[in-house]
């Protein structure tokens, strides 16, 4: 039931969401198109409508080659200098659909992500407003799959509610527990290579260390988050949430390409993409812009800029405006974040990636160790912690108890009674077989 919600309550977003931050390099023949709505627009197109072929530059020169190398690597090296650090960020979600109404969304953002990479250790929590679609049960789910009518019947009214997602990630587990404003899940326990994958419960998350090189469609949690469309890259271990390591990656791949100087600034052209570093200041993306082109009809823009400071001679970024403009659907997404960070590099508490420490969690929660071997059901989450089996029943009431006491007690004197009884018959025959002797 809570992921059929969560369904029909995002739905309308879907269909305008790409697979993929960066595509791969495709044909210069045909129109660069990822995700549902390229695959609407070549299914469909309208009788008047022309391919638009994207930009193709010539291949670079050695110089631009080397320039790119260099920019890249020092926004890796930048990026990844942060292995340790606690940030907390608040800011603003708001959406808009013409089409339909009552799935804008206008709320706050709120959270903290701590993240230690070298071992593996992540903490988030995370508040967001979002649509949410009304709940169908499994019936209902039968019947509008067999008649082709579930995604037609997926769509409003919507009524904006607020995700929220507590989640750690250690050596030994990773455990999440989500509230969606109507449902609240199990707090679960799995194992610590548990993949974001599995559950499309955990929207908009990405590491923050790739603002600047990332849009709408990652921070909007529909990406598959470890590789995405079209990349053979793998991660390495210490890789967390992802896409640093998988954007970064994704921009090495390009074969045709432009540089530009401009104010200090480097901005890589590519396709339908433009990206502006200020290699000046610690390699750090200040503008990343997307522009998908399906046909001569319509286009739809995303745009990211991000402000960056100085922070423990690190440089962070410290706001962001993320924003999405689909001019054919009418549909209009933007994010607004604002970021402090603090105890970069620093030992960070055990207790800051253990499940003990969550907040927020509704009493009586069932806590679910789902892990090969594990006990199932460990208990219920009662006054802030974990109660178990044995420890969530309640005693037996007094008058319980001395009748339990008195009927051991009972018992015992029979026992003890037919014991005496036995002793005497066995006295008495060893009696009589003397006298007979």
């Amino acid at each position: 039931m809570l992921k059929l919600g969560i369904l029909a309550g995002v739905v309308f977003l879907v269909s305008v969401k790409a697979n993929g931050a960066i595509p791969q390099e495709q044909s210069p023949a045909a129109p660069e198109q990822t995700g549902n709505a390229a695959g609407e627009a070549a299914a469909s197109p309208p009788s008047t409508a022309k391919v638009v072929t994207p930009p193709k530059f010539p291949p670079p020169s050695d110089a631009d080659r080397q320039e790119f190398a260099y920019l890249i690597a020092g926004m890796k090296a930048a990026r990844e200098s942060i292995s340790k650090a606690i940030v907390t960020y608040t800011g603003r979600r708001t959406s808009t659909d013409e089409e339909e109404p009552s799935a804008n969304v206008d709320g706050r953002i709120e959270g903290l992500m701590a993240f230690d990479t070298k071992n593996r250790r992540l903490r988030i929590e995370h508040t967001m407003p979002a649509a949410y679609g009304r709940d169908i049960n499994e019936v209902e789910l039968k019947s509008l799959s067999a008649s082709g009518k579930l995604m037609e019947s997926l769509g409003g009214p919507y009524a904006q509610i607020d995700q929220f997602l507590m989640y750690v990630q250690n050596e030994s587990y990773s455990a999440h527990y989500v509230k969606n404003g109507k449902h609240d899940s199990n707090l679960d326990i799995s194992t610590p290579d548990w993949s974001w994958a599995s559950t499309r419960d955990l929207l908009h998350l990405i590491d923050f260390r790739s603002l600047g090189m990332i849009d709408v469609q990652d921070y909007s949690g529909w990406v598959p988050p470890l590789v995405y469309q079209g990349s053979t890259h793998k991660l390495d271990d210490t890789s967390l949430l992802c896409p640093l390591e998988t954007v970064i990656h994704n921009f090495t791949v390009r074969k045709h390409f432009r540089l530009l100087k401009e104010s200090g600034l480097v901005t890589i052209e590519w396709r339908c993409h433009t990206l502006t570093i200020d290699d000046r200041n610690g390699f750090t993306p200040v503008e990343y812009r997307t522009t998908d082109k399906y046909w001569d009809l319509y286009h739809t823009t995303y745009q990211t800029k991000t402000s960056w400071n100085q922070v423990s001679g690190h440089w962070v970024p410290v706001t962001a405006v993320l924003e999405m403009d689909d001019e054919r659907r009418t549909k209009r997404e933007r994010f607004e974040l604002n970021l402090e960070w603090s105890r970069i590099n620093e030992e960070l508490p055990d207790e800051l990636f253990q499940y003990e420490s969550f907040k927020n969690v509704e009493e009586n929660t069932p806590v679910i160790d789902s892990r090969p071997g594990a006990g199932g059901i460990l208990g219920e989450w009662i006054g802030g912690k974990l109660q178990t089996r044995f420890e969530t029943q309640p005693p037996p009431p007094r008058s319980s108890r001395v009748i339990i006491i008195g009927s051991l007690s009972l018992l015992i004197m029979l026992v003890l009674l037919l014991i005496r009884r036995r002793s005497r018959f066995h006295a008495k025959s060893d009696n009589g077989s003397a006298s007979v002797g």
